[in-house]
């Protein structure tokens, strides 16, 4: 299964570390997981450096249009399966992304 992980920001801090947990767990079990931050930053280093797929997409605001299109761009490319988000600003961001 292809599973993305959309973070709130690039810093790890307190949910960056249960996504980081999370994505790890979900690698671990056989699963393609992906993750997107707004900004390039430490837990997307971290994590392609652990094997996952990383891409930056600016969801910095809710009516951001443009990176929601991205978003969805990026859902439909990559063939993702389940999207799980962290944060009021992604959750919302991407549940207008996926079809």
């Amino acid at each position: 299964m292809k599973i993305l992980q959309v973070a709130y920001k690039a810093e790890i801090t307190g949910g960056e570390v249960v996504l980081c947990d999370l994505a790890r767990g979900m690698q671990q079990a056989g699963h393609e997981v992906h993750v997107i931050a707004p900004e390039p930053g430490a837990i997307l280093t971290m994590l392609a450096e652990e094997g996952m797929k990383t891409a930056v997409i600016g969801l910095r605001k809710l009516w951001d249009f443009g990176a929601v299109k991205e978003l969805t761009r990026y859902l439909d490319e990559h063939g993702i399966d389940v999207v799980q988000s962290h944060g009021l600003l992604p959750n919302l961001l991407c549940r207008r992304a996926v079809k």
